[in-house]
């Protein structure tokens, strides 16, 4: 089963946009494509009573390691991260651009994602008495793609 499949009516030319981003002036960005993509979220296990135990400073700089990491490795496997949801992120392979390999890459980001969080959580823990475990999902399937 498809991870995100949204099957809106299409909307007819000329019928006015429901959308707050794409005003009338560019009807073309909001043409749907039906594509294969892989979805990568990622997010700490534990993060509330990690929260709770430091110092909020220390934690924003935990956390910013942690954001880093992420983002660094999915941007060199060439997916774009779709949006950030509290300590949690959301990376899409696939879409904008495609690649024959999304599926590999969406794995090898995620795995290397876990493997520098491994090396970095010693520090992390040294500096702030901390661990921070990641969860990674990861799922491909169809979609209907377009600006919305």
């Amino acid at each position: 089963m498809p991870l995100l499949r949204e099957t809106a009516p299409a909307r007819p030319r000329g019928t006015p946009s429901a959308s707050l981003q794409v005003g009338e002036q560019k009807p073309h960005a909001l043409e749907e494509q039906r594509k294969l993509i892989s979805v990568v979220f990622i997010d700490l296990a534990g993060s509330t009573p990690i929260a709770e135990r430091l110092d909020p400073e220390d934690l924003r700089n935990a956390l910013s390691i942690y954001f880093n990491v992420t983002s660094r490795r999915i941007a060199q496997y060439g997916g774009t991260i779709d949006k950030y949801i509290g300590d949690a992120v959301m990376a899409v392979f696939g879409a904008p651009v495609a690649h024959e390999d999304d599926a590999a890459r969406a794995i090898n980001a995620a795995l290397a994602i876990q493997a520098d969080m491994r090396r970095e959580n010693d520090d992390i823990e040294r500096r702030y008495g901390a661990r921070l475990t990641l969860r990674t999902g990861i799922n491909t399937g169809e979609v209907v793609a377009g600006m919305l």
